[in-house]
């Protein structure tokens, strides 16, 4: 395998992290609609919401097992594809149906199959890199994964949630199913996998997977950096993850910026992180990684404090719903707005009832029903231009209405201050979102990098099925811990939580995981041995010393042989405090 390692190139990086645009595309686009789909769709709040999205983090969860899995897969074509393509095989077709779900039971089972056929194929994905590319090149490997992942961010932010999700959110859905399927099998066709002359002898998959977690449990006191390493990480989602899941909904429900504008703020995130990540893998493979995540994790935690007190609260509009005729009259008579004449009374909360043809009115063209209140939000916070408010307005009230042309103006000059508020809004978050970005990228890229390094590598897929399990618990915890607090929060009328209680939970679960991440005591840089390589050292010193011990080949008595060099809070030294060579 190590001959085969040899031989990556870049094309090799290239076709092999493609599967990553399809892998974090979905994340993404999964994490931006989600929510407020399920909100508008069925009015489910953000606590239940946060457990139907968690399921999507139990699967991430279920990924220990996966890597298991993968290891134990007999077949000519690798252990790694075979399952990748399987698994994109079962998501890509459900992705598609997603929109269609009409039955909350049948979307949370969709949602289910399809998160489980996406994590399937990531985590043979996620083993099979290290095997592909060696220590020394998988700094700049990890910077194409990043690279792929922020264009993948970039197609469900910029592209897929801004401008076709707001116009025909089923095309959204059947695009991100076409991109996720199609780099899938790019990838599988066109990476040689290493496979032995000899396929070793079959062994039952499932008894591995039920052994797997006495192996982890008795392995992990031995790998010490390791396991330091994923509380660290733990952390790290604990953060990262509530930001990713609720900032569309902040974005929607806080500061009442509609999808269109709040996925630009979100292209942020994909302009650092397509600029940074090939510069910040090279320099990992320059300098110290574990400094480098360090500083990484310190940035984010100082945007997310900056985020909490500069993006939304000064603005007027904050805070507001905006589908509330309560709430709307009393933000006319503030703004000294004129509304004699004006009715808000029938933006209620219900949906439109069907027309002679047996549709419900969809006001905003997107394929999907809406309710009375999203017409006078939508044209309250600009996601209805001039002409598409007053088509809302006459389907709401009739258009011989005699109320409605003093409504539709009361509205249009309201428009104007939301509106306005709302820009300072937008420009303070993409310049906060964009130092965020920085050190996410740092994290992502240079975390990837240091992983494999500090696994064993015959356990690569159990071992980085067991990161992703750490990584799926941190982020299920996430939505679940974020979603109940913001529902009480909202419920109680408590404005400085809420949905800003996401910048409160991201800023001290980062703070964490920096202190955490400093104290491991043995990260390799590029040209430090990993620990697959120490452990190989420590083999041959033992057989050395025990040939040379043997009687008539050195005397003296026979030693039990020599500890192989473990991590053990040393930072790779021995016991005379030199550095050990490669």
């Amino acid at each position: 395998m190590d001959a085969h390692k040899k031989n990556a190139t870049i094309g090799t990086m290239v076709l092999l992290n493609l599967i990553n645009f399809g892998l974090v595309g979905f994340w993404s686009f999964d994490g931006a609609v989600m929510l407020p789909f399920l909100q508008t769709q069925f009015g489910i709040g953000n606590a239940v919401g946060g457990y139907i999205v968690g399921i999507g983090k139990l699967m991430i969860a279920l990924s220990f097992f996966f890597g298991v899995f993968s290891d134990k897969t007999v077949s000519r074509m690798g252990k790694r594809r075979p399952l990748m393509l399987l698994g994109g095989l079962i998501s890509a077709p459900l992705i598609a149906l997603i929109p269609h779900m009409t039955n909350i039971w049948a979307l949370v089972a969709a949602l289910t199959v399809c998160y489980f056929g996406i994590q399937f194929a990531a985590v043979p994905y996620f083993s099979l890199v290290p095997e592909v590319i060696p220590n020394e090149k998988l700094g700049t490997a990890n910077a194409f994964f990043s690279a792929f992942g922020g264009i993948g961010t970039l197609l469900a932010y910029a592209v897929l949630f801004s401008i076709i999700y707001t116009s025909n959110k089923f095309l959204a859905f059947y695009v991100l199913a076409a991109v996720h399927l199609g780099c899938t099998l790019a990838t599988v066709f066109s990476i040689k996998e290493f496979v032995p002359d000899k396929l070793p002898e079959p062994e039952s998959r499932f008894k591995a997977m039920a052994m797997s977690l006495v192996d982890v449990a008795r392995d992990l006191p031995k790998y010490r950096d390791l396991t330091i390493f994923l509380i660290s990480n733990l952390f790290f989602w604990l953060g990262l993850g509530v930001f990713v899941q609720f900032f569309t909904k902040f974005m929607e429900f806080y500061a009442n910026i509609p999808n269109e504008p709040a996925g630009y703020v979100l292209g942020a995130i994909v302009i650092v992180s397509v600029i940074l990540a090939v510069p910040v893998g090279i320099i990992g493979d320059k300098i110290s990684r574990k400094h480098m995540v360090f500083a990484g994790m310190l940035t984010m935690f100082a945007a997310l404090v900056i985020a909490y007190f500069v993006i939304g609260p000064k603005s007027s509009v904050s805070n507001l719903d905006l589908g509330s005729p309560e709430v709307v009259a009393s933000l006319a008579q503030q703004q000294k707005v004129d509304v004699s004449g004006a009715d808000f009374s029938p933006f209620v909360k219900d949906q439109f009832v069907m027309d002679a043809s047996g549709k419900k009115k969809d006001i905003n063209e997107d394929g999907l029903p809406d309710k009375k209140s999203e017409a006078m939000r939508w044209c309250l916070n600009g996601g209805l231009d001039e002409k598409g408010c007053g088509a809302a307005v006459s389907a709401v009230m009739g258009a011989d209405n005699p109320a409605r042309e003093n409504t539709l103006k009361a509205m249009l000059a309201l428009n104007k201050h939301v509106t306005s508020e709302t820009k300072g809004v937008i420009k303070i978050a993409f310049g906060v979102i964009s130092f965020a970005a920085i050190g996410m990228t740092i994290c992502v890229v240079i975390m990837a990098t240091i992983l494999p390094t500090l696994m064993p590598e015959s356990k690569m897929g159990l071992y980085m099925g067991f990161y992703s399990t750490v990584t799926g618990l941190g982020q299920f915890l996430s939505v679940v811990i974020a979603g109940t607090i913001i529902q009480k929060t909202l419920t109680a009328g408590n404005e400085a939580l809420g949905y800003r209680w996401m910048f409160i939970q991201g800023a001290v679960c980062m703070l964490i995981a920096a202190i955490v991440v400093i104290s491991v005591p043995y990260i390799p840089k590029a040209n430090e041995p990993t620990i697959t390589e120490l452990e190989k050292q420590g083999e041959e010193l033992a057989r050395q010393l025990d040939k040379a011990q043997q009687p008539g080949k050195g005397g003296g008595k026979k030693s039990g042989g020599a500890r192989p060099p473990q991590s053990k809070g040393k930072g790779g030294k021995n016991k005379g405090g030199k550095k050990k060579k490669k």
